[in-house]
């Protein structure tokens, strides 16, 4: 006779359970503003609050706006402050909302972090454009990179051979503060430090994470310091400015949010 094999019920029901679990998720609610959120950026958003569109300069009208700002500004990541980012960031979510007033795009306020990251990326581009002597656009036109190349004086020193025929150099650029890292050449005081960001946060440790940039000032030093009083005092001003104050008239600078980053990181590893 043949042998019957019984499926052992737990198997049943395990089975059935994965099988619900790799089904597809129900498409979510048709909110207008969020409609043009995958349900990954959709739970991103609930769980942080963040809107992940925020963070990316992505449309022509948000990129070009950009270059002008970049252009009439004459911004430079290596002279550019947290306080400067979070000025220029308000200029910029103002015009923005003035250039898409009346049109079906919704307006994104950016946070300061999309414009940061898009300035490296462009100041990386200009200086290969420079290097290669290639200035032409996607429709073949020079005038629009001529223009934005020209408007800062970037060093082109670091994608330029040493030696004719050797292969040029990717422009090296801080993976923690999106500075350029030798705008000014050998020895310039512009340049990014080798052992630490302009916060004197190491870029990258290790024997322990490196906390978002950029640190409020005194905290870290040199890459290599961590300096408890004023770690200490922040924290007592941040208190006192925010949960004392019932948050009223607080301006919340990027050093603020870093730090609560970091104070965040710190209770996580304890708890």
């Amino acid at each position: 006779m043949p042998t019957v094999t019984r499926q052992d019920p737990s198997e049943s029901s395990t089975n059935e359970r994965v099988n619900v679990l790799i089904t597809p998720l129900p498409i979510p609610p048709p909110v207008d503003e969020l409609k043009a959120l995958t349900r990954s950026k959709r739970l991103f958003r609930a769980c942080t609050g963040i809107d992940v569109r925020a963070l990316r300069i992505e449309t022509d009208i948000e990129y070009y706006l950009f270059m002008d700002m970049r252009y009439e500004g004459r911004w430079a990541s290596f002279s550019m402050t947290s306080c400067k980012w979070v000025t220029v960031t308000a200029e910029y979510n103002a015009k923005l909302a003035e250039k898409l007033t009346g049109t079906e795009a919704n307006i994104i306020p950016k946070n300061p972090r999309a414009l940061i990251d898009k300035l490296g990326k462009v100041e990386a581009l200009v200086i290969d454009k420079i290097s290669h002597n290639d200035y032409s656009s996607s429709r073949g036109s020079e005038t629009f990179w001529r223009k934005h190349c020209a408007v800062v004086s970037l060093s082109k020193s670091e994608a330029e051979p040493s030696n004719p025929g050797e292969k040029k150099r990717k422009v090296q650029t801080c993976g923690r503060c999106r500075q350029v890292k030798y705008p000014g050449g050998v020895g310039s005081k512009g340049n990014h430090k080798k052992q630490y960001c302009s916060d004197g946060v190491k870029p990258k440790d290790g024997t322990d994470f490196s906390p978002e940039w950029p640190q409020p000032p005194g905290i870290f030093t040199s890459g290599a310091h961590f300096h408890p009083v004023a770690f200490l005092t922040t924290l007592r001003e941040m208190y006192e400015t925010t949960v004392m104050n019932d948050g009223r008239d607080v301006v919340v600078d990027m050093e603020y949010l870093a730090f609560a980053n970091l104070l965040a990181v710190v209770y996580f590893q304890r708890s």
